[in-house]
């Protein structure tokens, strides 16, 4: 809590040789516009900066590490994603500006949580590298409203764009091979999806009230369907059930 609470701190520049950012350390510096971070942070932790006006910031490929909350309730509008992190902590940009993202080629994963709840993020550039978005990644991203994931992608998490209320367009990658549980349930403006041939496996109540959806085609290979997974898709008008499935489950 080096810093917690300074008010009045409006600049800071932290020197070449710092690799740790502590919890808290500049929590509710509520006049903190501008944070220069060095090329030797591997560790930003809890709430480092919860609370500050940052708008804008580099965050170093020397990053491995983001902690809870980390950036919440700042005024960060636009974000490149580190390329070299390997845990991020629960919600680190939630209820931020954040409104565009880009993913750098070189990064192979978004992991767990690492945008829910960004709720003015509509505009994403992704890595062309990219192989597995986590779980609850995008989860509540209410402003994006349409989606083509690249075809470096094999597997969607868990809830991963559930909530994305807003979302009417959505390509899946030709690469993709899984897809998590209830990864697009609760998107109730989705009206088509088509599901690409490499997909093999998708898990349970993946579209659950996605109350506008009316066209599903399913893949090829899939030979396993729950009903489940359309619960509470309500006008649901076309289901295309590829030849190769032999159980239809509830």
């Amino acid at each position: 809590k080096a810093f917690y609470n300074c008010s009045s701190l409006e600049n800071i520049i932290i020197p070449e040789g710092v690799t740790i950012i502590g919890d808290n350390a500049f929590r509710s510096c509520l006049d903190l516009a501008s944070v220069t971070l060095p090329n030797t942070v591997t560790t930003i932790g809890n709430y480092a900066f919860c609370g500050c006006s940052i708008t804008d910031i580099v965050l170093p490929d020397s990053l491995t590490t983001i902690g809870d909350s980390a950036f919440s309730f700042t005024d960060i509008k636009e974000l490149t994603y580190p390329k070299n992190l390997t845990s991020i902590g629960v919600e680190p940009f939630s209820d931020t500006e954040l409104a565009k993202l880009i993913i750098p080629d070189g990064v192979t994963t978004i992991l767990n949580g690492a945008f829910k709840n960004c709720k003015y993020l509509s505009n994403i550039t992704w890595a062309k590298t990219l192989t597995t978005i986590g779980d609850n990644a995008f989860e509540g991203c209410r402003s994006l409203t349409e989606l083509a994931l690249p075809d470096s992608l094999t597997t969607i998490g868990s809830y991963a764009f559930s909530k994305c209320i807003n979302l009417t367009e959505l390509t899946l990658s030709y690469g993709l091979t899984t897809i998590g549980s209830y990864a697009f349930s609760d998107c109730s403006a989705l009206t088509e999806i088509i599901i690409p041939d490499s997909v093999t496996k998708v898990g349970g109540f993946v579209f659950i009230r996605c109350s506008s959806l009316t066209d599903v085609t399913l893949p090829e290979n899939l030979k396993t369907i729950s009903i489940s997974d359309f619960r509470d898709c309500t006008s649901l008008e076309s289901i295309r059930i590829p030849k190769n499935v032999t159980y239809i489950s509830e």
